[in-house]
């Protein structure tokens, strides 16, 4: 007997002894899965799974798939088909990772103009967008990079739920199975995971960062289209097939993302858990919920720093991974080896809580515009742990306070690098964060030193954040804002930071390793009435030069900034050097200058000012500068093109913040001017409050030697007393 397929190819239906067959391989597969081994070629061929063979895999000690079974057994596909479907729509189906629709009230008058706009063939991808031809979409030439990844599908989703139109419904499903027939599983096989093409063609569906969100898409998509009689079974039966196969080829390269930390692994292991749930009635599944159960206990102990911050330090990448770590930690919470990690994962709720700025979210280091840090924390976990100070601070409630106004707390090692100093908890708080840490393992920018400050309710000094990585949109103006010059930062004869470079033999020279695997040895000390902290940078081998960054927060009330910078430019010893010394403001900010005074307004009134102490240095602004500007970042090579194969990076200068797809005006404030080194570049950083003068600045003395300066800085029960040469700081007793 043969029945016909959805494309009316004939399929002939198995025997029983093909049925008994099947199940000898895939109990094969499971038992050559045992650990980190991965049986490619039998992982492989279930990928590429038959119908029959699928249904093949069924449990056989699930009393109510026996109809299913006992169909298959007799030859009849249809009718095992029916039955199975028939089950799957009646059994519940959820997980902490999937949309609970039956939770979520439809809600009349929702929004459906994103659902619109994608069923009238305008499709946003989330980078590019593309207005399908009446010819229809063409799946693998469009400039749509992240189609197959169905970022387009979430709006039609939630507009089928709380709309219930069926057109939301039956654009999904065909749309997937158009998807399905465009990409053959077969051609899947021996691609790997890497199918990047450039930034205007299809990204192919194999590569990881479409592989992994398709699948947890799909869960959505099957889960809410359960009781929709406007979906057949066999429609729903080939997306589940289709589910199967490609959770198969993920399996694959699991191993190999959760080895490397990478935040793809997480991915795969949300995708994971996700298909293990849809697909708990086939027994390979079951083996590979306890594969990831074991690589998510592996992720969550090498992902992280002793200190919480995960080790590719970009905070916006940071952000989620922390959220899906904690909620991959709720999920196994009973596993006595997941219980063993609840130490870090309350030092990822300190790193959280720690870094957040009193405006809400974490500073922008790396790629992208970081959120809020408490969309970094699963308070269900929190709920676990010995952290009551983080519901007082996330929810802004009278209670427990954190263990210390500074981050890392006193006592503790600092690992990824980030050190937060303020004044208290309160939204109002003087804040601010620096970096002084290791590159990070991903998503890099030259922003060693960087520092970002808030006061009084306001974003002052920001590292600025980067735009999405590429858009075809025609106002589009994109950049990663990576290069050294654009931060909060030094740069030397031209030169800005780099992350490595050749010197003259040839050899690569890593100015800071991007990953660390002791505590970092940067100076953090604390007394009754400061805190003080002190790093460094190297510009060789491109120049013989270093810069230690020196910072001061006195009375828990102001900063005092020193730039020491040593060596020679490029004219060599005794010569001149240009000098650049750059403070981006946030977009919002309004900027005057008083001779070489830099006085900075917040919209709420809240003022910043920056007064030089030491150095000839005259202040320069720029807002949204579109001047090419040359770079050295990251390999040592100047360059004004930073872009790579996977993002583009238009040139300009300084003066800019991004959101979505383009940059925007923002000042930033340079300090210029020719110096010989030695020297200290010395500023007040002066916050105050709405309504509050400039005559209510402390006045800050200072006595100089032959080699010493002693710098007294007033606090509310007396003076501070700063000592600093070329060589050392220290706040005298």
């Amino acid at each position: 007997m043969a029945v016909r397929g959805r494309h009316g190819e004939r399929v002939f239906v198995v025997t029983l002894s093909l049925c008994f067959a099947w199940n000898l391989v895939l109990q094969g597969t499971v038992a050559a899965q045992d650990q980190k081994a991965v049986d490619i070629p039998a992982l492989e061929a279930l990928a590429q799974v038959s119908p029959e063979g699928f249904l093949g895999d069924l449990c056989d000690d699930v009393p109510e798939l026996a109809p299913a079974r006992v169909a298959l057994a007799n030859g009849d596909l249809d009718g095992a088909i029916a039955a199975y479907v028939g089950h799957f729509r009646a059994r519940p189906v959820s997980h902490p990772l999937m949309v609970a629709w039956s939770a979520i009230e439809p809600a009349t008058g929702h929004n459906t103009n994103a659902a619109d706009e994608t069923l009238s063939g305008f499709i946003r991808d989330g980078y590019n967008v593309h207005q399908v031809p009446e010819s229809g979409l063409d799946w693998i030439g469009c400039p749509l990079i992240c189609l197959t990844r169905f970022p387009h599908l979430q709006a039609v989703l939630y507009a089928a739920h709380h709309t219930g139109d069926p057109r939301y419904v039956r654009y999904t499903v065909e749309h997937v199975l158009e998807y399905m027939e465009n990409w053959p599983i077969a051609d899947f096989i021996g691609k790997g995971i890497e199918g990047w093409v450039d930034n205007y063609t299809v990204t192919r569906p194999w590569h990881w960062c479409m592989l992994s969100p398709r699948l947890q898409c799909l869960g959505d998509v099957v889960n809410l289209t359960r009781a929709s009689e406007q979906v057949t079974d066999r429609e729903r039966f080939d997306i589940l097939h289709r589910m199967y196969q490609e959770t198969a080829y993920m399996r694959i390269y699991m191993q190999k993302q959760v080895d490397a930390r990478h935040n793809g692994g997480l991915d795969m292991l949300r995708a994971m858990a996700v298909a293990c749930e849809v697909l708990s009635d086939f027994q390979v599944p079951q083996q590979w919920r306890q594969d990831n159960g074991r690589m998510a206990k592996q992720y969550l102990s090498e992902s992280f720093y002793p200190d919480g911050m995960n080790i590719e330090l970009t905070q916006a990448y940071s952000q989620s991974i922390a959220a899906a770590s904690q909620t991959l930690a709720l999920m196994l919470r009973d596993e006595p080896d997941v219980q063993e990690l609840f130490p870090l994962m309350e030092a990822i709720a300190g790193w959280a809580i720690g870094v957040g700025k009193p405006t809400g979210s974490l500073p922008s280091y790396g790629d992208l515009r970081a959120g809020s840090f408490a969309g970094a924390l699963n308070m269900e976990l929190i709920e676990l742990l010995d952290v009551p100070w983080v519901k007082t601070i996330v929810e802004r409630t009278d209670g427990p306070e954190p263990p210390a106004t500074v981050w890392p707390w006193p006592g503790e090692e600092a690992w990824g690098g980030l050190y937060t100093m303020r004044s208290d908890w309160s939204p109002e708080a003087l804040y601010m964060c620096i970096n002084g840490g290791p590159w990070g393992i991903s998503h890099r920018h030259g922003d060693r030193l960087s520092f970002v400050v808030s006061a009084y309710g306001a974003d002052f000094i920001i590292d600025p954040p980067s735009t999405r990585y590429h858009s075809n949109e025609p106002d589009a103006f994109v950049s990663r804002q990576a290069a050294g010059f654009l931060h909060n930062s030094i740069t030397i004869d031209g030169v800005d930071q780099f992350e490595y470079a050749r010197d003259e033999q040839g050899q690569v020279v890593q100015t800071v390793p991007r990953e660390v695997t002791e505590p970092l040895d940067n100076t953090w000390e604390h007394g009754e009435d400061y805190t003080l902290w002190i790093s460094d940078y190297s510009f060789v081998p491109i120049l013989n030069a270093n810069w230690e960054r020196r910072v001061v927060f006195a009375d828990k009330s102001y900063w005092l900034l020193q730039d020491v910078i040593t060596g020679e430019g490029f004219a060599g010893a005794g010569q001149p050097v240009t000098i650049e010394q750059n403070f981006q403001f946030d977009e919002h900010i309004e900027i005057e200058f008083d001779g070489n005074i830099t006085i900075a307004t917040a919209p709420n009134g809240a003022r910043l000012v920056l007064l030089p102490l030491e150095g000839d240095l005259q202040p320069q602004l720029s807002k949204g500068d579109t001047t090419p500007h040359t770079s050295y970042w990251p390999d040592g090579i100047p360059k004004q093109d930073l872009s790579t194969s996977t993002d583009t990076a238009l040139p300009h200068g300084r003066g800019w913040v991004g959101r979505g797809n383009k940059l925007q005006p923002a000042p930033a404030v340079t300090y210029v001017g020719q110096v010989q080194l030695r020297t200290a570049l010395t500023v007040a950083i002066l916050p105050l409050k709405p309504n509050q003068e400039l005559s209510d600045l402390v006045d800050i003395g200072k006595e100089m030697s032959d080699t010493r300066t002693l710098w007294t800085l007033p606090t509310e029960t007396g003076a501070l007393h700063v000592e600093t040469s070329a060589d050392a700081c220290k706040v005298r007793p």
